[in-house]
């Protein structure tokens, strides 16, 4: 029988109006590993304050990078999902699944179970680096909704990659093919931001997986030292984040002389809001208000063939080290070796 493997990421909302993002920033917001706070505090800043107050700018922003067939990020995980079926073939049962909003966890994971004939379950955040506000979260989540379906069979957790050679060649390929014409005089890996009281938490090693992403990219692309720099964005609520920030520093490199700036997005495989409204729109806007000449980011790996066979021979690699057992009890991700 087949393993059914079922990619997951952030989310977005059904549509970009207000009440629909709305919508979307409540189960977002809501979850104890985006927002860390006692419930009921949790619950009257959702409700009261972001979700109400935040939805409509929101909305705008998603109506600048909206496609016709719907969120990017949604249009990339499917035909990511769909092209990943191909390359791994009749051994797996691939279905995409996103932790807030549509496809929710519970409906992808329902009909698989549904379906009968299914002998494991692996999930593939599709977070290159680990954090407990996207792998964490989604692991969690994965365990507790196989557990309310009746699954007892085996549950697994692929781990992050933050350098294995199947993420890092396919992106710094398209970086390096991006530049050809552009010849930046320096780059700017940009990661998402996690609250450094996150950072902090007991087997986190997500600032340390961004750097470790940022040297091999360096090292695929043959950036000499002093010519890329990492920094970190999509900051939400006055705690401090991990730094530097994003905006500051495309507000800070063209007084250090930069003036032809690239941006690739290492934390993010497919193209979304961060991506094309904060980082390409924003972003540029702001490096060039501050007195650069050019700007340029690179796009996400979406659903490219390189990408996709590279996804697969990760999937593999991690799959040929699962251990042989019939069932995971405890429901908590199993610790791999990362493939490499």
């Amino acid at each position: 029988m087949p393993k059914a493997l079922l990619l997951a990421n952030v989310g977005t909302p059904d549509a970009p109006e207000v009440a629909a993002v709305r919508k979307y920033l409540r189960e977002f917001l809501s979850d104890p590993a985006i927002i860390q706070a006692p419930g009921p505090v949790r619950w009257m800043l959702v409700n009261l304050l972001l979700a109400p107050f935040r939805a409509r700018p929101s909305a705008r922003k998603y109506q600048q990078i909206w496609l016709p067939g719907g969120a990017p990020l949604l249009v990339h995980g499917r035909n990511f999902s769909v092209a990943l079926q191909a390359e791994l073939g009749a051994d797996w049962v691939v279905a995409l699944a996103l932790r807030y909003g549509e496809p929710s966890f519970r409906n992808a994971l329902a009909a698989l179970v549904a379906g009968g004939q299914i002998s494991d379950f692996v999930l593939a955040p599709l977070f290159p680096q680990a954090a407990p506000a996207t792998s964490g979260s989604a692991a969690q989540h994965f365990f507790q909704t196989l557990e309310k379906l009746g699954w007892s069979g085996p549950a697994r957790v692929l781990p992050s990659f933050p350098t294995a050679a199947g993420f890092i060649e396919p992106l710094a390929a398209i970086a390096a093919l991006g530049a050809r014409d552009f010849q930046p005089d320096h780059w700017l890996f940009s990661f998402h931001g996690l609250p450094e009281a996150q950072q902090n938490n007991p087997g986190c090693h997500y600032r340390e997986e961004c750097l470790a992403t940022a040297t091999a990219l360096a090292s695929q692309l043959n950036l000499a030292a002093g010519v890329w720099s990492v920094s970190f964005q999509s900051r939400l609520g006055p705690v401090k984040w991990l730094g530097p920030y994003t905006a500051q520093i495309l507000h800070e490199l063209p007084a250090r002389g930069v003036r032809r700036l690239a941006v690739v997005a290492p934390s993010f495989v497919a193209d979304c809001l961060e991506t094309l409204e904060e980082l390409a729109i924003r972003g540029r806007k702001t490096f060039l208000a501050a007195g650069g000449v050019d700007f340029r980011c690179v796009p996400c790996l979406n659903a490219r063939p390189a990408w996709v066979k590279g996804f697969a021979g990760i999937v593999r690699a991690a799959a040929g080290l699962f251990p042989n057992m019939l069932r995971n009890p405890t429901r908590q991700p199993i610790a791999l070796a990362r493939p490499t």
